[in-house]
């Protein structure tokens, strides 16, 4: 990682910047505690993106994703129709932590997911905040794992045998979306749907963003060229879109501006207003019905 003294950036993970944006306006978030995760160099590099980028935004807008992501997450959990939580790629999130605290009475499973090494990174950095800051009835709750996407996708892997306890799963995507190959977002897409009662919550990046944001398609330009570890892959089109209502006949399907919007007591504090001072991702929720035997 680079050294926080000299400002420069290179090899930045994504989940550092996350990590440090999402609690930057906790009314929205919900979350005051995955900044904990973020190491040191972390912090100065969250900093750096920004001003190197002049997108000040960025927080807010992760701020409002979070945000989404734990109000959704919640009210399916208050349907009662399901049984587990799972999270691909959190990374250094608590929001699995925020919904178990949020939802007490929900006895189902948390699991929290990422490539081995963020998992054990995510592990050494919670234990060392776990005492002060956390409480330890609700972190024995949450399951961490290894789990590669894009491999088992190439392997053929299916979702019930590797979560063989979770019948009736929520399945959280808060930002892995555009890191996947167009093939492994199908697969994806129909794994999580092969369960007969499902839910998704997730944001992705519309094909259109380039030409909607002058600063995503400035910033685009370089974040392939190392300025994060992790390669973008792919927006989602009308295709995609087609297939996730296909997979999920129940969807909610919001610009990140009208998600703001709602989360603010007057229209008047909304700052994500002009897309091209921020990423304008749409947030998506999909649901199956239970089927009937």
């Amino acid at each position: 990682m680079t050294s926080e003294n000299t400002g420069e950036q290179k090899d930045v993970s994504s989940a550092e910047l996350t990590a440090n944006y999402r609690c930057a306006f906790p009314e929205l978030s919900g979350d005051t505690l995955s900044l904990l995760l973020s190491s040191n160099s972390g912090r100065v590099l969250a900093e750096t993106f920004i001003s190197k980028y002049n997108y000040p935004l960025a927080k807010r807008k992760i701020s409002v994703c979070a945000g989404y992501f734990l109000q959704e997450t919640t009210r399916l959990i208050q349907t009662g129709l399901y049984d587990s939580v799972i999270s691909f790629a959190s990374g250094f999130s608590l929001l699995t932590y925020l919904i178990a605290d949020k939802n007490p009475q929900f006895s189902g499973l948390f699991f929290d997911t990422d490539l081995p090494y963020m998992v054990k990174q995510r592990n050494e950095r919670i234990a060392a905040i776990a005492d002060k800051h956390t409480t330890p009835k609700i972190l024995r709750k949450l399951h961490s794992m290894d789990f590669d996407i894009e491999q088992a996708y190439r392997e053929k892997c299916t979702l019930e045998k590797i979560f063989p306890n979770c019948k009736r799963p929520i399945f959280i995507l808060e930002g892995v979306s555009y890191f996947l190959s167009p093939g492994c977002v199908d697969w994806l897409l129909k794994q999580m749907s092969s369960y007969d009662c499902s839910a998704v919550t997730l944001y992705y990046w519309p094909e259109n963003m380039l030409e909607r944001s002058a600063l995503f398609a400035r910033v685009f330009k370089d974040l392939n060229k190392g300025m994060i570890k992790e390669e973008l892959k792919s927006f989602w089109n009308a295709s995609t879109l087609a297939n996730f209502r296909k997979y999920f006949p129940i969807v909610s399907d919001c610009a990140l501006e009208t998600v703001e919007a709602k989360m603010v007591n007057d229209v008047s504090e909304c700052q994500l207003v002009d897309p091209n001072t921020f990423f304008p991702v749409r947030l998506v929720t999909g649901e199956r019905e239970l089927k009937r035997k």
